[in-house]
């Protein structure tokens, strides 16, 4: 993800940096984005219950 995306790297640039295909290339962006999507819904998840437990203990 980093050469993809901070580093602005195309699909070729980074198959020829790894030495693997364009696909795996595809697919390893592909499974990265679906992994970080989920550790970020989590920490919006845990966010919403710490303000939860946040109100219960001090209600205003």
């Amino acid at each position: 993800l980093v050469l993809r995306h901070y580093e602005d790297r195309t699909e070729s640039e980074i198959a020829e940096i790894l030495g693997i295909s364009i696909g795996s290339v595809r697919t390893h962006v592909h499974r990265g984005m679906e992994a970080l999507g989920r550790l970020l819904e989590g920490d919006e998840e845990e966010g919403q219950a710490q303000e939860q437990i946040r109100e219960q203990e001090d209600p205003r």
